[in-house]
């Protein structure tokens, strides 16, 4: 059943011209992770990232349920405060987010987003903290304003400060000296520091111009060959993963062999020179 424009407690998610959108729509609790917040991601992520059935070829036919780009954001003043303890504590729930289950459940939905074939673009107006910097991690592209802030937090609140893939995505983003600090301490630092480190790829001075600035990113992301772009972040995670440069450069060449030998992507090619040619 698609997840497209459907009613969802805690999210609102839509889908326009091979972007899908999902935002985190819990503003009143600054969009602080319930249970049923994360397993409306989970059935969210696992729609978007799923080949329609019948398709030969998803990204470049017209399947409307398979866009090639992915846009995260929130409503109200935070991108995500972490994990909604105060929730999990009242009377009326009856998640227990110490299990290993809910660990496992907070986890997965970090290595989803991680994994998810198409290109994500995350829109961070506001903190991200404890599983919110983790969600911002995952995602390709960053922007965020002179408001946003960040925090690993989990230390602070006395248990390992590397969770829900932080220790992993961290020190590929801002380098190792610098998170291992934030992770060590639980420090917040503010949208400017996470710019001059590398965290956010953009920073805008307000939340309206975040809007302007990820419609630029997605048209330049939509402007691109389909397998070209999914193969790109498919390659990029491969590399930062794991592997030496003799390995890496064996997997690229067959990667651009195999885009080579595709015709879409020759015919792009040729169209793309022949607007340099007459540019020059």
């Amino acid at each position: 059943m698609s997840v497209i424009n459907r009613h969802f407690q805690h999210l609102r998610v839509s889908l326009e011209g091979r972007v899908a959108t999902v935002t985190l729509h819990s503003p009143e609790r600054f969009n602080a992770i319930n249970f049923r917040m994360l397993t409306e991601l989970h059935e969210v992520l696992d729609f978007i990232s799923e080949i329609p059935r019948g398709t030969d070829d998803p990204l470049t036919s017209d399947a409307e349920s398979f866009p090639r780009v992915v846009l995260l954001q929130a409503a109200g003043p935070a991108f995500c405060a972490g994990v909604d303890i105060v929730d999990a504590d009242s009377k009326e729930s009856t998640w227990d987010y110490r299990s290993w289950h809910s660990q496992h459940l907070l986890s997965s939905l970090v290595e989803k987003l991680y994994a998810l074939p198409q290109a994500v673009v995350c829109c961070i107006a506001g903190p991200a903290v404890g599983i919110g910097l983790s969600l911002a991690l995952a995602c390709d592209i960053r922007i965020g304003t002179t408001s946003s802030s960040f925090s690993a937090a989990f230390i602070s609140l006395g248990i390992s400060g590397t969770d829900m893939g932080t220790s992993y995505l961290l020190p590929r983003i801002i380098g190792s000296g610098r998170s291992t600090e934030l992770m060590l301490t639980g420090r917040t630092i503010d949208g400017a520091t996470a710019f001059s480190w590398g965290l956010l790829n953009h920073i805008v001075d307000s939340v309206d111009e975040i809007k302007q600035k990820s419609d630029s990113i997605v048209k330049s992301l939509l402007s691109t060959s389909p397998w070209g772009l999914y193969i790109t972040k498919r390659q990029i995670q491969a590399s930062l993963g794991h592997g030496d440069l003799k390995s890496v450069i064996t997997a690229e060449n067959s990667h651009q062999v195999y885009l080579l030998s595709r015709p879409d992507v020759i015919k792009m090619a040729k169209a793309k020179l022949r607007k340099i040619s007459s540019k020059l």
